[in-house]
């Protein structure tokens, strides 16, 4: 088959283009014959494309130490998830969950960053 892409698709979808990187297509198809044709109407990353799911984030800490380098993170992630911080109290014989406020663009590249942050002991995405 054949497929064809503008570069104007590609630029609306937030792509550059570039070589070796993975994303989403939308196209139509159409039949020509024995033939077909693909036009891709739309390119879109993966990390884009995983924002606007309503993926979430429970973030594991067991002080408060981490709390500004993740706060830095989050800071204009906006997006359709919910993030909550999970802590012991009671010397440990307890756990709360607390949600935070607003929704993030939870991405693998937002998972990873909060993961090796000092401090935070589990990040599961739900």
């Amino acid at each position: 088959f054949e497929a064809v892409c503008f570069e104007e698709n590609v630029a609306e979808g937030g792509q550059q283009g570039e070589p070796g990187k993975r994303g989403i297509l939308d196209g139509e198809t159409r039949g020509d014959g024995d033939d077909l044709k693909l036009q891709i109407l739309r390119v879109q990353g993966l990390n884009e494309a995983a924002a606007l799911t309503g993926a979430g984030l429970r973030i594991f800490i067991d002080d408060p130490k981490p709390l500004p380098s993740i706060s830095e993170r989050l800071k204009n992630q906006k997006g359709k998830g919910l993030v909550s911080l999970i802590f012991p109290v009671e010397n440990g014989e307890r756990e709360v969950e607390l949600e935070l406020p607003g929704r993030y663009a939870v991405t693998p590249a937002l998972k990873g960053a909060i993961r090796v942050v000092n401090g935070v002991r589990e990040v599961e995405e739900v």
